[in-house]
């Protein structure tokens, strides 16, 4: 909790909520969090009115939604346009490590006459989902359908992260020229990029050398623009559970937990080895003023059947070009060779905090082909409630698919 003393002429809304949460979206937790403020005239903006001098109790942290306090590991709360709702049933939310759009879907009681504004079609209300008291996502609805299923009528809704608008949108036309030179990926994203989609940067881990020249193309979306380039410093984007865009390189953690077929409780719910996915070998070219004709190639020693792939880097500096083969190269495992491992509720059976995205488990499936112990990253995690139960579906891939390692532990061995 946070107090906060109103200025002469502030709204709740327009000042006080985006000064805090960084969006007016989610002034009802201001709104609930004073009560007195159920007696005051509407403003223009239809919130009651503040009163220079009004000391106002500002819930969920420092600044921005961080946590909702002390809860148990597995505790799901969701809030709506800032106002806290049931728990919802036919629950799904997906986190994941390596792209910016975690998505959610769930159905929520409705009724028509006391939800009456809080549902409004082509509006996109903000959703907020903390697990375990931390914020897991920040992100907006974009669907509903109005169910009504036995006499009791519910909103079926689905949804995305803030984040996910750098997927669907090109580079606006206020942002052109679309050149810049010796700027760094953090530059290119707090300066030029971000400011667009009133987005910020959570800087984890930075980038060490700048870009000659970059150059963006008014065909592709802003994240394949921004995501081409952090693969040339080796570099990871996410979005973080309160609605930023993260910038990290990957560190293997301690494995958080070891899946040994028949002495635990999971199920592997799927395996999966494509070799139609990978290239044994890929050469990239730098075409540039720091690195005229140069060229990196890396082979994949996994395969006997030569497979070839050669692609341009035009803005990329002799460095670059060989963190960039290697990103591609070890990048292709994401979808060659994965797995999903369910496993009953969501949290990390003795430790007492819920599965996380980023963190390494280590596993030995011989039904699978994991022979033996192998250490393997969480991609992604789905939590999922269905009627009582809920279950946590974690898919793995190799932890060298995120360090330019294309070293491959022959654990079917």
């Amino acid at each position: 909790m946070k107090s906060y003393t109103v200025k002469q002429g502030e709204l709740l809304k327009r000042d006080v909520a985006r000064r805090f949460y960084g969006t007016p979206d989610n002034y009802l937790l201001i709104q609930n969090a004073n009560p007195f403020l159920a007696t005051r005239a509407l403003s223009s903006e239809g919130t009651p009115k503040l009163q220079a001098g009004d000391v106002l109790t500002i819930p969920l942290g420092d600044g921005e939604l961080g946590s909702i306090g002390s809860s148990e590991p597995d505790s799901l709360d969701v809030f709506l346009n800032g106002a806290k709702i049931n728990v919802p049933s036919n629950f799904k939310f997906t986190e994941t490590y390596d792209t910016c759009a975690s998505r959610f879907s769930m159905v929520l009681p409705f009724d028509p006459e006391r939800d009456k504004g809080l549902y409004v079609p082509y509006s996109n209300p903000s959703l907020n989902i903390f697990l375990g008291g931390e914020a897991a996502c920040t992100g907006i609805i974009e669907v509903m359908r109005p169910l009504n299923q036995t006499g009791r009528r519910s909103m079926e809704i689905e949804g995305r992260s803030k984040t996910y608008i750098l997927q669907k949108s090109n580079i606006p036309i206020t942002s052109y020229p679309l050149e810049r030179t010796d700027i760094s990926l953090e530059s290119i994203l707090e300066t030029w990029l971000l400011p667009l989609f009133s987005l910020q940067l959570e800087v984890i881990d930075g980038t060490s050398s700048p870009f000659l020249r970059v150059t963006a193309k008014e065909t592709e979306t802003a994240w394949d623009f921004v995501s081409g380039l952090a693969k040339e410093k080796g570099v990871l984007l996410s979005s973080t559970g309160q609605g930023k865009l993260a910038m990290k390189r990957f560190k293997a953690p301690v494995p958080v937990f070891f899946f040994e077929e028949g002495k635990n409780q999971f199920s592997m719910s799927s395996a999966s080895y494509d070799s139609s996915k990978l290239l044994r070998t890929q050469t990239g070219y730098g075409q540039s003023p720091g690195a005229p004709n140069n060229q990196a190639t890396e082979n994949l020693l996994l395969l006997n059947e030569n497979s070839y792939r050669v692609f341009e880097l035009k803005n990329a500096i002799s460095s670059d070009i060989s963190e960039a083969v290697k990103w591609e190269l070890t990048k292709a495992l994401r979808d060659a060779l994965k797995f999903k491992i369910t496993v009953p509720g969501w949290v990390v059976p003795y430790r007492g905090v819920r599965w996380k995205a980023g963190e390494v488990v280590t596993v030995k499936a011989p039904s699978t082909l994991i022979n033996s112990p192998t250490s393997f990253l969480i991609r992604s995690v789905d939590f999922v409630i269905e009627g009582d139960s809920k279950t946590a579906e974690l898919e793995v891939v190799l932890p060298n698919a995120y360090n330019s390692d294309p070293v491959i532990p022959r654990f079917w061995e």
